[in-house]
């Protein structure tokens, strides 16, 4: 028996994924991170919170804006330079937080 034959990928089984949708999921998971890193900062600027509360706020904010830049060099690595950059500038544009946006009444003692 031919081990070409069970070595070979299944046709079947193979993931039809094209360039365009991966970049399209990159830039929405980007979008996600953008919007993280804005409540973060919202909620670490705001002055009723507590100091060990804010600290905490400033340790995640500096996490979500590691994880935001790594996916922006993720992208350039698997799509090219001029794309991640055309997401990011693209994600910083739209996603944003109204000025005068206050927190669900769920989540206010976390803000």
């Amino acid at each position: 028996m031919s081990t070409l034959a069970t070595d070979a990928p299944s046709v079947e089984t193979a993931a039809v994924k094209t360039p365009a949708r991966d970049l399209a999921t990159c830039t929405e998971k980007l979008a996600s991170l953008r919007f993280l890193v804005v409540l973060a900062a919202r909620r670490e600027s705001s002055g009723g919170v507590a100091f060990s509360s804010r600290e905490q706020a400033h340790g995640e904010l500096a996490l979500l804006r590691r994880q935001y830049s790594a996916l922006i060099d993720e992208i350039a690595m698997n799509f090219g330079v001029q794309e991640a950059m055309d997401a990011k500038e693209m994600v910083e544009k739209k996603v944003s937080l109204p000025s005068g946006w206050r927190p669900p009444a769920s989540l206010r003692d976390e803000f």
